[in-house]
């Protein structure tokens, strides 16, 4: 399936609900083939697959926890609050005159 995984025909199923024909539509570069060929092996393998699709997915939460954490997110808010005013000088001169 060339650069596209199984995984990501399958979570285009999943997420979007969208057919054979749709997923072909969406990458014209899989044939309908491939993309018929990549669902029964997902069917095949689902077990795998989806704990494989739950691995990934419990992954990106994580990171996305401690990016939210993180100590340069944390400087950068602190060098937030002490700016004087949040608008820029540029955004009070275009301001609309009311």
């Amino acid at each position: 399936m060339a650069a596209v995984k199984v995984i990501e025909v399958v979570l285009d199923k999943l997420a979007y609900g969208w057919s054979p024909e749709e997923t072909h539509f969406q990458h014209p570069n899989l044939s309908l083939a491939q993309i018929h060929a990549g669902l029964a092996y997902y069917y095949e393998n689902q077990e795998r697959l989806d704990a494989e699709i739950d691995r990934r997915r419990d992954e990106v939460e994580n990171q996305a926890a401690e990016s939210a954490n993180s100590a340069f997110r944390q400087k950068l808010l602190a060098l937030k609050r002490h700016l004087p005013n949040s608008s820029t000088s540029y955004e009070r001169a275009n301001e609309y005159p009311r």
